[in-house]
């Protein structure tokens, strides 16, 4: 050692591992001192382990998801800016909960997103593909409605104001058109319900959920009925088969 004057060493069955980010310019002095003196091996993101993470039943997995995602930043940035894959193993495998899979967006995918492109929304609507759905309720990031107002609906090009929609997050067509802004989940009520009940209920009933027309805030169960509440405050009744009472009300 310098001042003691003591041998030190690393023991033969000892390895040092570490980890850094290579989108990060402020270490590119760092960077290349580390690479004078150790090995590096490139760990790019791995879509296919979220092969098994289902999208609705629409034969879309998330990834796909990534996959489109991080060719769109390629394209846009660079590949050492591609999202990786750790945030999304934690979701469970087969229909994966909207509920779920709006945290991971709103936790840790968007802020990267706004990190890379420094707050530019308009790259960022072209990175989820919203400008491209139709459906103006899918869109994460939208113009701000008095832009709308005043320039018309196609806005992009004539505002730099833009809004977040909160309720495209726990919209699963809304994931689904990242990859194709045509694509919606199949229109099986029964099967939504099914999963809903199984996969998207938590401990107090409350929940975030699309049924194509208002989002769902709570669902619980009251002896043979189910209760569905939305936020447009309709509520809908049915029975523990699936089948919708006559008539929704509001209240």
């Amino acid at each position: 050692m310098p001042y003691s004057r003591k041998e030190f060493g690393v023991p033969d069955n000892i390895y040092l591992l570490g980890t850094m980010n290579t989108a990060d310019r402020s270490l590119t002095g760092l960077d290349i001192a580390l690479r004078r003196r150790f090995a590096f091996k490139k760990m790019p993101p791995r879509p296919d382990l979220l092969s098994e993470m289902k999208l609705c039943n629409s034969g879309f997995s998330l990834a796909d998801v990534l996959s489109v995602l991080n060719r769109r930043i390629a394209a846009l940035l660079d590949q050492d800016h591609c999202i990786g894959h750790a945030p999304f193993l934690a979701l469970p495998k087969g229909n994966v909960p909207v509920q779920a899979l709006a945290a991971v967006f709103q936790n840790s995918v968007l802020p990267l997103l706004e990190e890379y492109f420094f707050d530019d929304w308009n790259k960022i609507r072209l990175a989820l593909n919203d400008h491209r759905k139709d459906d103006t309720s899918l869109r994460f990031i939208d113009a701000a409605e008095e832009n709308r107002e005043l320039f018309g609906h196609n806005v992009e090009a004539a505002s730099d104001e833009w809004t977040l929609n909160e309720d495209a997050f726990y919209q699963m067509d809304a994931y689904l058109q990242i990859i194709d802004a045509k694509k919606i989940c199949p229109k099986d009520s029964h099967a939504l319900r099914k999963e809903t009940n199984d996969n998207a209920m938590d401990g107090s009933g409350s929940q975030q959920q699309s049924n194509g027309r208002s989002t769902i805030v709570q669902q619980q169960s009251y002896g043979n009925y189910n209760i569905i509440r939305y936020k447009n405050y309709t509520v809908e009744v049915y029975s523990k088969n699936g089948i919708k009472e006559p008539s929704a009300i509001k209240i």
